[in-house]
């Protein structure tokens, strides 16, 4: 388990910039349509155009998530002036009412946690309420509340308006120290807030995952005991065929091996992926865990044994998985503990049918119970048992390359044979010999 690490996404900012021009078009749009149908009574034609003009950008913002690299930090910039570009169309063609919608980019641009991007947005925004308060003055402003009063309450006051009747006030720089200055002052007053909302969401944020970290690394503490307990009385199992300890650690290292091999070369990619990997390997331990129920008489037997004595040595899958089974209603990791008895189950399964307890074949045979086949095998090739020295390398790698296919399944063994080398230099260790 890695420790939490919140990365901020610069990506997802910009996707969500974009999603909130979308909604402001769309409410743009029911707006319209609610004029045309005499629910306000806002001049058709100067609504027109700034429906147009604000489509148009919001053409051009989803246009550029297909051109731009998102992750790029110029890419902030564009969309945010394309989000003040729409709310200057806005205020141009219909009412100077709505500046105070100005505030809307500047909380948009706090999910950016810069007060750099802040600072810029202020400005840009600020200008852009200038520019529409000229542009207004030139075409288009009705200085009414048109989008906050409906027909029904302006009908008796107020008429349609048309292009001469839209601002008695000729002097425009009037107009932007009347409108434009108050607007851009109370928006700035947004900023602390935002700052402070952003410094806070943070350092609760930091809080929180340094709580989870705390957690995280306790509790892998607690798995890593499990295992160490695991490993010992597993081992403890294995020393009384008069097998070391060595087994069950051979084992699982070659087993890990396996699975990284086979995750590099892209094997099994629909079953195995980092998470089933590292199950398979926490549970290689387990895998003779039934020899806890053979007799000493014949589990630690110097010679050969008879026909019955060997049918029962073939029980020990069996009763491993059964000895697993008592744990189903306890053991929480659940996806560990199936695994775990498959392992067990069906690791002396081979490929071609011919193995036990169950006779399955080819890919009937579960994928962690073909990996640990292959690694229970290599361990015991090149180890020393009381009936036979350690194998050399190359009498291992030929006896495993003429099971290929008949007790291996060929693509879990080529993880292991097209890395012979690496693994001779690099992961066996003489210490098991």
């Amino acid at each position: 388990m890695d420790n939490i690490n919140v990365e901020y996404s610069e990506s997802n900012s910009n996707r969500f910039l974009i999603k909130c021009i979308l909604v402001t078009t769309m409410i743009l749009y029911i707006t319209w349509i609610l004029n045309l149908l005499d629910v306000f009574i806002i001049d058709s034609k100067i609504f027109l155009y700034a429906v147009l003009s604000v489509t148009i950008v919001a053409l051009i913002s989803l246009a550029i998530q297909f051109v731009l690299d998102f992750n790029k930090e110029y890419v902030k910039y564009i969309l945010l002036f394309l989000t003040i570009l729409i709310y200057a169309f806005i205020n141009s063609f219909l009412t100077y009412h709505t500046m105070i919608s100005f505030i809307f980019p500047i909380i948009f641009s706090a999910q950016y946690r810069s007060k750099r991007v802040i600072t810029y947005t202020y400005i840009l925004s600020t200008l852009s309420i200038i520019f529409s308060v000229v542009f207004g003055y030139y075409f288009g402003l009705c200085d009414a509340n048109m989008l906050v009063y409906t027909k029904d309450k302006t009908s008796e006051f107020i008429k349609k308006f048309s292009y001469s009747d839209i601002i008695k006030d000729p002097d425009w720089f009037r107009n932007i120290l009347y409108f434009a200055i108050p607007k851009s002052l109370v928006i700035m007053g947004v900023i602390p807030m935002v700052i402070h909302l952003n410094s806070v969401i943070d350092k609760r944020t930091e809080k929180l995952i340094e709580t989870q970290n705390k957690n995280l690394k306790l509790s892998k503490e607690i798995v890593e005991n499990q295992q160490h307990i695991i490993v010992s009385l597993a081992s403890v199992i294995e020393s009384r065929d008069q097998i070391t300890g060595d087994h069950i650690k051979n084992t699982a290292k070659y087993v890990e091996f396996l699975v990284d091999k086979m995750i590099n070369n892209k094997l099994y990619v629909d079953e195995l992926n980092a998470e089933y990997a590292l199950l398979v390997v926490e549970a290689a331990p387990l895998h003779d865990i039934g020899k806890i129920h053979i007799p000493d008489a014949i589990l630690c037997k110097n010679g050969k044994l008879t026909i019955e004595e060997y049918e029962e040595m073939k029980k020990h899958p069996e009763y491993g998985f059964e000895l697993l089974s008592n744990f189903d209603d306890t053991l929480t990791d659940v996806n560990y503990l199936g695994i775990t008895k498959e392992v067990c189950l069906y690791h002396h399964e081979r490929y071609d049918g011919k193995g036990y307890p169950m006779g399955l074949s080819g890919n009937h045979i579960p994928l962690c119970a073909r990996i640990m086949a292959v690694a229970d095998v290599l361990d015991a090739l090149l180890s020393k048992r009381q009936y036979k020295e350690a194998y050399s390398f190359e009498k291992t790698f030929a006896i495993l390359k003429e099971e290929s296919g008949k007790q291996f399944d060929p693509i879990v063994l080529s993880a292991l044979l097209d890395n012979w080398d690496e693994f001779k230099n690099n992961i066996y260790s003489k210490d098991s010999e």
